[in-house]
Parts: structure tokens; sequence; C-alpha cells
């Protein structure tokens, strides 16, 4: 791709391009990528988040060229040492990512586990409410509780 091909490269402020996206703060790239849905992220995606905001702010919307020029951007101004700070926010939002995801799932389990419970049972955070006289004092009183009065 030359350069004269692709306008946005013209245009774009390559210095902001450049930097690390939100002041790289991992937690917030982390949120960024799940409010898009984006399972893994690079480098390089964190670059077309870079060029993206800039094409905004230019009011284009040619993904085609935002693709590209992420690219060119990417293999031509970014250095080593800067490709590695990308890559190391990009590892530490997946990772951020990826213990939410564990988490849900372990949640989901444990969800899963009390609707699969005996139900015959009335629980309510785990304590027992049923009497087996159906009296009065089993909607107040947990079943159990050595007192049949107030």
């Amino acid at each position: 791709m030359k350069v004269n091909d692709n306008y946005l490269v013209d245009l774009i402020d390559r210095e902001l391009v450049c930097k690390l996206p939100y002041d790289n703060n991992a937690l917030s790239v982390a949120d960024w990528a799940r409010s898009r849905n984006i399972d893994i992220l690079n480098g390089l995606g964190l670059v077309t988040l870079n060029v993206e905001i800039e094409a905004q702010r230019l009011r284009i919307k040619d993904q085609r060229m935002i693709h590209l020029t992420s690219k060119y951007i990417w293999k031509s101004y970014i250095t080593p040492s800067q490709k590695e700070k990308f890559k190391a926010l990009a590892k530490k939002a997946n990772d951020i990512n990826n213990n939410i995801r564990q988490i849900n799932a372990e949640n989901l389990n444990r969800i899963f586990r009390l609707n699969t419970q005996d139900t015959d049972i009335p629980l309510i955070n785990g304590i027992n409410f049923y009497d087996d006289n159906g009296g009065f004092e089993s909607l107040f009183m947990p079943a159990g509780n050595g007192s049949s009065s107030f």
C-alpha cells in the first residue's frame, strides 16, 4: 500500500495514534473490549482503537481505510518498544476479561446448582422456614427454633 493511496494517514494525528489508549489503564481497555464483544485483544487492535477514535474525530467512516491505516501505522510508525507496551497493555486487559469470564461462569454454576436443589423445602438465605405443623409460626420463625410460641 502506498501512503498516497491512504488519505487517512495524512489526516490523523500520528502522535495521538501512537500513544497507549485510555492512558495505559488496563481496566478501561478491558471494559472497552467487553463493550465491543472482543474476546482477545492484541497490540494492533489497540492501535486500531486509536485510529478509529481519530477517524471519528475526522468524521471518516471508511472501515477498510481505518483497517489499512492501523496496519500501516503498526508497521511503519510504532517502534519495537512501543509495540511491546501495546502488547503488554492488551495482555493485562485480556487477563482482566478472562478473570471476569471465569467469575461469571462460576456464579452461573452456583445459580444453576441452587435452582436444582430440592424445592419442597422453602429456603431463604439458607434458612429453612418449613414447619411440618403448618402453624402460624412457620411464617415468621425458622423451623426447629425450639419454641412453639413467641
